[in-house]
C-alpha cells in the first residue's frame, strides 16, 4: 500500500514540477464548463442605498476601515466540484463602508 502511496504522490509531484497541473486545470475547466449571470447594470435602488453608494465611491481611505465597493456574489447549486451545479446570483453590486 505504500509503494501506491508513493507512486500517487510521486504523480503529483512530477505534475506540479513540470509545470503540467495547470493544463489539467485548464482541460477541467472546459470539461465542467459554465457561465456565471450577466452582471446588471439598470437595478432599481432606493434613496438610502444609491447615498451608501456615493458616500463609499467618494470616501477617502482614511474614512473607512472596511471598504467594499460593487461587491458580487454567485453560489454554484451543484454538489460538490465534479457537478458544480447551476449558478445562483445572490448579491449584485453591493457597496458599504464601516467607520
Amino acid at each position: 500500500m505504500s509503494i501506491a502511496h508513493f507512486f500517487v504522490g510521486f504523480f503529483i509531484l512530477f505534475l506540479i514540477e513540470s509545470g503540467m497541473a495547470t493544463h489539467c486545470k485548464q482541460l477541467f475547466s472546459k470539461i465542467w464548463q459554465f457561465t456565471y449571470p450577466e452582471i446588471k447594470e439598470n437595478l432599481e435602488l432606493d434613496e438610502d442605498v444609491v447615498a451608501e453608494e456615493k458616500r463609499i465611491q467618494h470616501a477617502s481611505p482614511e474614512d473607512a476601515v472596511v471598504k467594499v465597493q460593487n461587491f458580487r456574489k454567485v453560489y454554484m447549486t451543484g454538489k460538490g466540484p465534479c457537478n458544480p451545479g447551476k449558478p445562483l446570483l445572490a448579491v449584485e453590486q453591493l457597496s458599504f463602508g464601516l467607520q
